[in-house]
């Protein structure tokens, strides 16, 4: 004859009630496997299976050992007394916990973290990308070391100009060579910072490049602009206007007949990942941002100054019959187009330098044709054909950048729920060893320890699907070698994951911006009332 109260009690030990209650359940459920045997043998089964038969009525001890202490305690059973698959007791929970921490020793999950604390904004007028407090350990960390290049990264990307100008005065005279970190200061932002001396410095040490002349340029472009309200003019309107100023035609006549471009974005994109490797920041997206930061000329200005020099300098002397006047003016333009776009990694400024380029060709092939220069005619028309051919190809690939508009949502979206799971894991985790240290800890801690057991595991798993998700825009700092490289691998990317910050719409008009962070925020809200309530009804059965 079977022992059913020993069966019983070995299948739900442990069972923390007191020892009368306990057996009290123990012995009506061995009377319920008994009497379930008998029937079974009764109705002709052998010994075997009539014992099968009975032990199948609770086919899920576990669960009846939880049901049964919640029916007798109205709470919770203690969570270390639990034998649940994700049990603090079992070890693939733990597994699962270390798994998601070993995550963090791979760059290329640290850097998928970021996603959600880069900030989305470029540009000089904008704060930088680095603390002022980790920029000025760094200047005093120079000050001592006599590190000119890293006095000068804190020059570029101080967020306060007066600061960043200091700076800038002390590496200049460590390193005359670093006089091009000059051009940062170019632009007239703030309104109190003269950008003129700096620009001054510029063309001086540099008398044969384009691009100071070109600052010089458009800093009186912004503030005429600003001023008189040119840009409510015709086009043509405002390139008379600007060539009755000599502040701005006598730059753009020095900028076009300078006989190189340097934008400086080499030397700064070198510097800039020398310091990264020196300070430790395998981080290329903040480099990325980092370099869009880089101040460029005003495109614009010099897109209207190429214009004005073709159409209406060269279109007049050709419409006089001074064809060589006029050949001069579109050539002028071409080779200065040629130099821009062959020197630059920027990709607006080369978008501007080939228009430039098109621009003039648009009007010396009918020229070259006229003066019966056919060979000369068709080689132009075919560089022309070229560059139609650059702007299709652009467009195009800017528009079927597909994979980077799709991983972005998903990086992000997952970069949430970790952070969402991260924080359950870690009140898991308090949870856990505060009632591994004090059993009774209370029946709404050991509730939420029960119901959160599923965070470690859900963790690892979201943990792998933000890093697969990311995997394909892993990069290392050392691995660009110009911010052109740097721009193509990554910028899609993060231009998808700005818009989606901005809140774009991303499927048929779903914001994520204006719906994720409030759906987390409903959902916390429903698990906190959810465990409240739970816990007042349990009270209350307590109580009653």
């Amino acid at each position: 004859m079977h022992d059913w109260k020993e069966i019983v009690r070995r299948r739900l030990t442990p069972l923390p009630l007191e020892p009368g209650r306990r057996e009290e359940v123990i012995e009506e459920l061995s009377h319920q496997l008994e009497d379930a045997y008998k029937e079974a043998l009764s109705a002709g089964a052998s010994e075997p299976e009539a014992l099968r038969r009975s032990l199948a009525q609770f086919n899920d001890w576990e669960n009846l050992r939880t049901d049964v202490f919640r029916a007798v305690k109205a709470e919770e059973l203690p969570v270390w007394q639990q034998r649940g698959i994700l049990s603090p007791k079992r070890p693939w929970v733990w597994a699962a916990l270390v798994f998601s921490l070993a995550l963090l020793a791979l760059s290329g999950f640290r850097q998928a973290l970021t996603t959600l604390s880069i900030p989305m904004k470029t540009g000089p007028s904008q704060d930088g990308f680095f603390s002022t407090r980790t920029l000025a350990q760094m200047e005093r960390q120079t000050a001592a070391q006599a590190d000119a290049r890293a006095l000068a990264f804190v020059a570029l990307h101080h967020p306060h100009i007066h600061e960043a100008a200091r700076a800038a005065e002390k590496a200049i005279a460590m390193d005359a060579h670093l006089t091009w970190i000059s051009s940062r200061f170019a632009r007239a932002y703030p309104l109190d910072h003269n950008p003129a001396p700096w620009i001054a410095r510029l063309m001086a040490w540099d008398p044969d490049n384009a691009f100071p002349y070109l600052l010089e340029a458009g800093a009186f472009f912004d503030k005429a602009s600003s001023e008189t309200g040119w840009m409510s003019r015709s086009p043509l309107e405002q390139r008379r206007a600007l060539a009755a100023e000599p502040g701005f035609l006598n730059p753009m006549q020095k900028a076009f007949a300078a006989p190189k471009y340097d934008n400086y974005g080499t030397q700064r994109f070198e510097l800039d990942r020398a310091v990264f490797q020196q300070q430790g920041w395998d981080r290329p997206d903040l480099l990325m941002f980092a370099e869009a930061s880089r101040p460029l000329p005003n495109l614009l200005a010099t897109r209207t100054y190429a214009q004005y020099l073709v159409m209406d300098v060269g279109g007049a002397a050709e419409k006089a019959g001074r064809d060589e006047e006029a050949a001069a003016q579109y050539r002028t333009a071409e080779q200065f187009g040629v130099r821009m776009q062959r020197a630059s990694n920027d990709l607006i400024e080369r978008l501007i330098a080939m228009v430039i380029r098109q621009i003039s060709y648009e009007h010396f092939v009918p020229l070259l044709r006229h003066q019966g220069r056919m060979e000369e005619a068709v080689l132009m028309e075919s560089e022309l054909a070229d560059l139609q051919d650059a702007f299709g190809f652009a467009r195009e690939h800017r528009a079927e950048d597909g994979a980077a508009s799709r991983a972005a949502p998903l990086v992000l979206i997952s970069g949430a729920v970790v952070l969402v799971l991260a924080v359950a894991t870690l009140a898991w985790l308090g949870s856990v060893i505060l009632l591994r240290w004090k059993e009774n800890g209370g029946s709404l801690l050991n509730y939420f320890a029960s119901v959160a057991c599923a965070a470690p595991p859900l963790l690892l798993l979201a943990s792998l699907g933000l890093y697969g998700a990311y995997y394909p825009y892993v990069r290392h700092v050392d691995q660009f070698e110009n911010e052109g490289q740097l721009a193509r691998d990554l910028g899609p990317f993060w231009e998808s994951l700005a818009g989606v910050w901005m809140g774009l719409p991303l499927y048929q008009g779903s914001w994520l911006r204006n719906l994720l962070w409030p759906a987390v925020w409903c959902v916390v809200v429903a698990v906190i009332g959810t465990i409240i309530l739970r816990w007042v009804a349990s009270r209350r059965q307590s109580l009653g």
